[in-house]
């Protein structure tokens, strides 16, 4: 065993004895402490403290402006000073991964990370505010987040974040990639799990207006407590939207296809013989909201047949209903279930890719925020 000098070490790589054990033993150790921050050699380890400690604010990032890493106790921000100011040195590309399982605290260290390389930068409110990155990560959450068993707010896709900086060192521009959405949520969700919140945002936020254009009237009634909390995280959502520019005609849009969606999975499909809608009366409704006839959403639903189809061909309005989207007819039938699901679920990730779109499309493909 370690002697008892190690107990709460700031950097794992200096243990005597190296194993699992010593490994918990030092991190519970300083967890107890709340000292959630410690070195593993050139990485760090982060405990998720399940709360909002004030050692995240503006006055701990001046602490660790400027220093080197050897100066200062473990933080997050000190791994953000660190690629900072190897980028000012070497004049060459940084990167920070952050790995971790569902609920470890990724997305919330990512924030913290980003809050820092903004305000140690000296970035105007014109660039890279506060306000304006919290409502970027407003719309991520609300269309990109879901409760899960392990997490209340969990992030189902993955994301690169991109800072350009100029000859200054100051943040000129920010953009956001993202990829493995797992879309078949909006379709198919582990037991006791939820969609994605976007949804419930929409249905429980929605004035009267909105929720008649979208033929959400006669919808039954949730849990009062979290109808409440659901219509504000609605409001927030769509002054987050406000913030970043887009548009109230881009907002109804997503209204439209979210409803749309959601009279899908309302309509349902034929267990079997022909495929088609369960209940033609809620497909109807879907085929409003996207602009075209029942007949038409029928038809680019439930005409292609085998699973080699792709699923673009599938679920794409805009190529039209070409005989490619039909498939060749070889390979294993998708029943009329499937079928449904992939458009619901198409229709889902390509709203999701819209979004991430509105968020990059100032300056050349970048976020000035």
């Amino acid at each position: 065993a370690n002697p008892p000098s190690h107990d709460r070490v700031e950097d794992l790589a200096t243990l005597v004895y190296l194993n699992e054990a010593s490994v918990l033993h030092t991190l519970r150790q300083r967890y107890g402490g709340n000292l959630i921050h410690t070195y593993a050699g050139p990485a760090m380890v982060i405990m998720n403290p399940m709360s909002s400690p004030s050692i995240y604010s503006e006055k701990v990032m001046h602490m660790f402006k400027g220093c080197r890493k050897e100066d200062t106790s473990p933080h997050i921000y000190g791994v953000a000073q660190a690629a900072y100011w190897n980028m000012l040195m070497t004049r060459q590309d940084q990167s920070i991964v952050l790995l971790g399982s569902s609920g470890s605290g990724k997305t919330t260290s990512c924030q913290h990370l980003i809050q820092y390389l903004a305000t140690v930068s000296g970035s105007t409110g014109k660039i890279l505010s506060a306000e304006k990155w919290q409502a970027v990560y407003t719309i991520l959450e609300a269309f990109g987040n879901s409760s899960t068993n392990l997490n209340g707010n969990a992030t189902r896709f993955s994301q690169i974040i991109s800072l350009d900086f100029d000859q200054a060192g100051q943040v000129a521009s920010a953009s956001i990639q993202t990829m493995l959405l797992e879309k078949l949520r909006v379709a198919r969700r582990p037991e006791n799990e939820a969609s994605f919140n976007s949804f419930y945002y929409l249905l429980a936020g929605a004035d009267s207006t909105l929720r008649t254009e979208l033929h959400l009237n006669h919808l039954a009634e949730n849990n009062a407590e979290d109808k409440q909390k659901s219509a504000q995280l609605f409001s927030k959502l769509q002054a987050a939207m406000k913030i970043l520019g887009i548009s109230g005609d881009e907002q109804k849009a997503c209204w439209l296809i979210l409803g749309a969606i959601y009279h899908l999975g309302a309509a349902g499909a034929t267990k079997g013989g022909r495929k088609q809608f369960a209940r033609h009366e809620w497909a109807q409704k879907a085929a409003y909201l996207l602009g075209c006839s029942l007949e038409e959403l029928s038809s680019s639903i439930f005409k292609h047949q085998s699973k080699t189809s792709t699923l673009q061909k599938s679920t794409s309005f805009r190529q039209g209903l070409d005989d490619a989207s039909q498939g060749d007819g070889s390979g294993p039938k998708l029943s009329a279930l499937e079928c449904l699901e992939g458009m619901a679920s198409g229709l889902y990730s390509e709203l999701f890719t819209l979004l991430i779109s509105l968020l990059n499309r100032y300056g050349n493909g970048t976020i000035t925020l």
